[in-house]
């Protein structure tokens, strides 16, 4: 859950970048974020089977600190992203980041049902993983602007990889 607040401090600091590359360029970003919004979703699409493959083959707490350590290096890609001032590896960036959420979330959400074995408490325990990750949405993307505002674009970024060292060590 730590890492889902994390991406969205990047994809909101990532929305701040492209709007400054492009303010910087004296041209719009709305065909640029639309991109960028396609990017983030694509990879659901394209690869969260091979996450549900891998959840029934592997170990899912091997599976989730393997690919928590691999999204830490992907986020900083988003500071060489935004130093060299390429919307270009913004995308790359992005695409590679939600791969890996594609490739974890399978893992993630199956993980309760092996935690909680009585099926009453079961339900309950889906419903409030769910929550959580909806609140994370909210609490990262808020996070997020009020950082990329107030702390810099490259401080979310720094702040994402380090969301994913903690969940790796959780």
């Amino acid at each position: 859950l730590v890492t889902h607040a994390g991406e969205w401090f990047t994809y909101v600091a990532c929305i701040s970048a492209i709007e400054q590359i492009h303010s910087s360029n004296n041209t719009t970003s709305r065909t640029s974020i639309s991109i960028l919004v396609s990017l983030r979703l694509l990879p659901n699409a394209l690869f969260t089977s091979i996450g549900g493959v891998l959840a029934d083959l592997h170990d899912r707490r091997s599976i989730m600190l393997l690919l928590d350590l691999l999204g830490a290096l992907v986020a900083l890609l988003f500071l060489l992203a935004y130093h060299w001032r390429s919307i270009t590896a913004l995308y790359v960036a992005t695409a590679l980041q939600m791969t890996v959420a594609a490739i974890y979330e399978p893992s993630r959400s199956s993980i309760v049902s092996m935690l909680v074995l009585d099926e009453d408490s079961l339900k309950t325990a889906i419903t409030i993983s769910e929550l959580a990750w909806s609140l994370m949405t909210s609490v990262g993307s808020s996070m997020g602007g009020f950082s990329a505002e107030y702390l810099g674009i490259s401080t979310c970024f720094y702040i994402d990889s380090v969301s994913y060292f903690i969940s790796a060590l959780f």
